[in-house]
């Protein structure tokens, strides 16, 4: 039966060319938008080169808090972090950096670049491929040897592409030696994304030690089921700390969380404002409710002008379906066969809407609209296109089938649209 009302529904689009044409056009722009929205969302939050291990890699969040106010507080220094949050259960490696604007020198001329501090474990929980040389590490951090890794650009900028490794540059009247150069970092990746980096004890100051230095930090976790043990851990140690400054900051807190975790607070915040009263998962359900709404709202308009082409094309064939009432053809079956074919025209719309967004995304990534950011369509998309193709068949589908439904048999002979 189902292979029967897929024959007919592909001669019935055939039949009527520029109808189908318009259909596919209103499908194709909708679903191109969703599908863009999708593989950014998909490659933000994904395991993408270099955070390779996203899902086992979480977000350290510290902070010594105000007395008088629980949400505003500074940055606890790189000694209280090393002191409280290395070495929580189930961590196989954890990592401190912080971000520092720059300016470097190339020929006489200043070229911006984003500068990054950090640890000799960064480069082990993060998989960067190098063009040239390789990461710093311990020795480099110990002896504070003033050396750095660069990105590909960076290295276009300084030195013309030309071979970097072993040569100087000069970040904001400091000399380093490029050890390293890597591909650009996406953008989108907010742990891997910098210009050069630098080791944390390289740095000519030290307020990074100290109380009111803001660091990051990531957690390489055997399993993100430890998350729960980590933060238990973590808040017994925290309970422990003694503040140089009580009356000031008299309560360290911290966390540690998945990264889709902070990305939905992060887009919560974004769209709803402070929310701390908030849990995760109202959080999220907030966020997902959001979401479907919005891709609902995107989708209206072309279904709505979807379900006027279908009730049109559904009554000129109001002499067809009285001919098939009359010789016994159930409301049910005639139903089913019109919303077949809707669906197979959404989902030949969600295909050349692939088709629109690959070439999309190739454009965006020759002429580096996002940077280096290289989007693709993966499964997780593939199944979003679909997801979003069977929805919007049968949402523009089913009313036009059910007002063909209720059409009376002679009526429908003798050709009256009502």
């Amino acid at each position: 039966m189902l292979a029967s009302y897929l024959k007919l529904a592909i001669k019935v689009l055939l039949r009527r060319k520029i109808f189908t044409a318009i259909s596919l056009l209103g499908i194709c722009v909708t679903l191109t938008l969703l599908l863009l929205g999708a593989a950014l969302v998909d490659h933000r939050l994904g395991a993408v080169g270099p955070e390779v291990r996203a899902r086992r890699t979480l977000n350290i969040h510290s902070s010594a808090r105000q007395f008088r106010d629980r949400v505003y507080g500074t940055g606890p220094g790189a000694r209280v972090l090393e002191r409280y949050f290395r070495r929580l259960p189930g961590a196989e490696r954890t990592s401190f950096f912080f971000d520092a604007g720059a300016l470097g020198y190339r020929e006489g001329n200043r070229v911006a670049v984003r500068r990054r501090w950090t640890d000799a474990d960064y480069w082990k929980i993060l998989s960067f491929s190098f063009l040239e040389g390789g990461p710093f590490g311990e020795d480099d951090l110990r002896d504070a040897r003033p050396v750095v890794v660069i990105s590909e650009s960076t290295r276009g900028k300084f030195f013309d592409r030309a071979p970097a490794l072993g040569r100087t540059v000069e970040l904001d009247g400091q000399r380093f030696t490029v050890v390293g150069v890597v591909p650009d970092a996406s953008p989108l990746r907010p742990i891997a994304y910098a210009d050069v980096w630098s080791p944390l004890t390289a740095s000519r100051s030290k307020a990074y030690l100290e109380l009111g230095a803001y660091l990051d930090g990531i957690v390489l976790a055997s399993t993100t089921a430890d998350l729960r043990l980590m933060n238990a851990e973590l808040q017994a140690r925290l309970s422990r700390w003694q503040s140089p400054d009580p009356g000031q900051y008299p309560r360290l807190d911290g966390s540690v969380r998945t990264g889709f975790q902070d990305f939905v607070s992060m887009v919560d915040h974004d769209l709803f404002g402070r929310t701390e009263w908030l849990n995760d998962s109202a959080r999220l359900a907030r966020l997902l409710l959001f979401t479907l709404s919005f891709s609902l709202l995107v989708m209206l308009v072309p279904a709505v002008n979807l379900v006027n082409l279908n009730v049109g094309r559904i009554l000129e064939r109001a002499s067809e379906i009285g001919v098939r009432k009359a010789f016994g053809a159930c409301s049910r079956s005639l139903v089913a066969q019109f919303v077949v074919e809707n669906v197979v025209l959404t989902l030949v719309g969600a295909g050349l809407s692939v088709v629109v967004t690959a070439v999309v995304m190739a454009v965006a990534s020759a002429r580096r609209v996002l940077g280096a950011t290289r989007l693709t369509i993966d499964l997780p998309v593939l199944a979003v296109a679909v997801g979003m193709a069977l929805l919007f068949g049968l949402v523009s589908g089913v009313y036009p089938a059910w007002k063909m439904a209720r059409l009376h048999p002679l009526a429908a002979l003798r050709g009256v649209r009502r």
